[in-house]
Parts: structure tokens; sequence; C-alpha cells
């Protein structure tokens, strides 16, 4: 028995109930700047989190630190990733820095327990430590740090907004979302750094962008087609095991970039269509937010029958309990609405 909800995205059924509803706003922009579908209000400003890191990854490019230091596309897919802390990340995070003459300390994220049980497990059998490179930023932190030494920019307050590097990756996402600067919200990511607040759609003109750069300088086409390219090709250093962007990126082959952002945010690069998607979920649950990505790729008519399969646990999982038993479903039960163009 389905009821209604205002922008009700993501219904969780119990028995023949619904019992709870995620609800949101979706936002489908063509790489044009055309508002092609939506669910609810995309002017709405969000922090899109950590999926702004693929665009704040484009100064380790253009700023020269990346081909300097001879850093390869697994390097770049971590600094735009949000990894699970294993050894495969840790290692690939140790590395940057060993490259650039710095150090675990010089993180300015800290540690956290791995999300990778196994390996948050294995610290624990070990006596080891939370590192600062377990946390799931440190790819970015890595490439930034990478910059700042490259540039002779100082490296220990390469966090504060008021800071060189900080102050290029403001006016980079201004230019590919066209908002001025100063109208962007900037606040404090888990991560220590700053974070970027912008209306959904101009999050999604990003993302889109990122599908097909055409219409931008040719050193930002490049820059962004690098960046696509790292992320699709070692989807495996964005996430990890069983991690959703990771699944996401490996079942659509190249053909779809996925970056998952905090408290119920996820960015779309529809590479073969030219269009970006932003989802928000506004009770920040990821349990409501990968069957509202799935099914915007399902209602875009994107996913063939293998990439559905593949991806249908996310899609509509179910509702268990404590002893594992099937009580109901988790389902998405908006519509896309069309505003205008060709999709």
């Amino acid at each position: 028995m389905s009821q209604a909800y205002a922008n009700g995205l993501v219904e969780v059924c119990r028995g023949e109930l619904v019992e709870s509803c995620h609800t949101g706003a979706i936002a489908v922009v063509g790489s044009d700047g055309e508002l092609l579908y939506a669910v609810g209000d995309v002017e709405r400003p969000v922090y899109a989190r950590s999926a702004l890191k693929p665009f704040q990854a484009i100064s380790f490019i253009e700023s020269g630190a990346y081909e300097h230091f001879g850093f390869a596309p697994k390097h770049l897919a971590i600094a735009c990733g949000s990894h699970n802390g294993e050894r495969q990340h840790t290692e690939t995070a140790d590395e940057m820095l060993s490259r650039i003459g710095l150090a675990d300390e010089h993180l300015h994220c800290h540690g956290h327990p791995p999300y990778h049980v196994e390996s948050y497990e294995d610290i624990i059998r070990t006596g080891g430590t939370f590192r600062h490179v377990h946390n799931n930023c440190s790819g970015k932190h890595a490439a930034m740090l990478a910059q700042c030494v490259h540039r002779k920019y100082t490296v220990d307050d390469y966090h504060l907004i008021t800071h060189p590097l900080q102050q290029e990756v403001l006016h980079t996402l201004a230019e590919l979302t066209d908002v001025p600067a100063e109208q962007i919200h900037v606040g404090i990511d888990g991560c220590g750094l700053p974070t970027h607040a912008l209306p959904l759609q101009r999050i999604a003109l990003a993302y889109a962008r990122l599908a097909d750069p055409g219409g931008l300088a040719d050193k930002r086409q490049n820059t962004l087609n690098v960046i696509a390219a790292a992320m699709t090709s070692h989807p495996e250093m964005v996430g990890g095991t069983g991690a959703f962007c990771t699944d996401l990126m490996t079942a659509m082959q190249g053909s779809v970039v996925g970056k998952i952002g905090a408290e119920g945010f996820y960015g779309l690069s529809l590479r073969e269509r030219s269009i970006g998607v932003a989802i928000k979920v506004f009770d920040g649950s990821e349990r409501g937010l990968y069957p509202a990505v799935v099914e915007v790729l399902d209602q875009l008519g994107v996913l063939s029958a293998e990439q559905k399969a593949a991806l249908a646990d996310y899609h509509h999982p179910k509702n268990r309990n404590r002893q594992n038993l099937d009580v109901g479903d988790i389902r998405p039960v908006f519509s896309l609405q069309k505003q205008g163009g060709e999709a």
C-alpha cells in the first residue's frame, strides 16, 4: 500500500504498509546547461560534500603536479575517491606522499577506522593504529599536498579557505557551475577541508561537463576527460570492495562516472548522453540514495538487462530484520519530470 509524500523518492515498506519515506530532489542537466528533468526543488543550495572531489582534483592536473611527480591514473582516481581504507588504498596514498617528500602526519584529514570491515579487524588483531591514510579522503589530501609542494605553497595550512590552493578550487567550481564564487556557500567538511554548497541544478551542470566538456577551453576539456577516464578505469580506487561507486562504475563499463557525497548526495556523469545528474536525499540516508541513483539511470534508459541485474540489489533492496528475514521492500517511487530539451 503506497502513500503519497511530498518529494518522496524512496519508500520503505514493512509488510503491506509504507513505514517511512526518503524525500529529496533530483536534477538532470545537459552539458549545454539546460535542465532536462527534475524532481523537487533543484534550486535549493546543498552541500555536495565528497561528490565534488572530481572537480577539486582539476588543479591537481592543471597545476602540473600530476605530471611532475609521475602520478598514474590510479593516483588520480583515489584523489577523486572516498575509499574504504583497504591496503590497496593506504599503499597508494603512502606512495603519493613518498613521491612528494611528505609523510602521513602531513595529511590534515587525520585517521579513522577503515570502512572495509576486514581491514578494520586486521588492524585490531595486529595491534595497529588508524593512520591518516586510512581516512577515506586521504587521496584528495595527498593530491592537494602534491600541488603545494610543486607550486611552493605552504603545506601546514593547505586546509584553510584562505590558502591559495583552496581559492583556486573555489574559483574552478565557480567556472564549472556558472555560479559566482562569492555566492558559493563554504563550510568545513568531515576531513577538515572547505566544502561547498551550490544549487542542485548547478552541481548537475558540473557533472554534465564532466560527461561532455566540449564547450570548454581545450585545457579544461583535456583535464575533465583525464579525470573521467581515471575514475572509470580504476573504480576500485574511488570506493573499494563492496562500495556502491565501485560496483556502479564496474557495471557501467566506462559509460558512467558516479561519486557519492556524505549526507545523501550523489553525482552522475552519463558520458554517452552528455548528461549530468545530482541527487540529494534530505535525511542524508544511503538507504534511500542507492535505489534512487539506479532508478534515475533506469528511467533515463541507459541500463542494459545485464547492468540492471548487476545493480538489482542496490535498486530494489529488501527490508530485512535481525534474523535476516525479508519483511518488506525498499522501492523508488518517483518519476522524473521532463522540463525541456532532448535527453
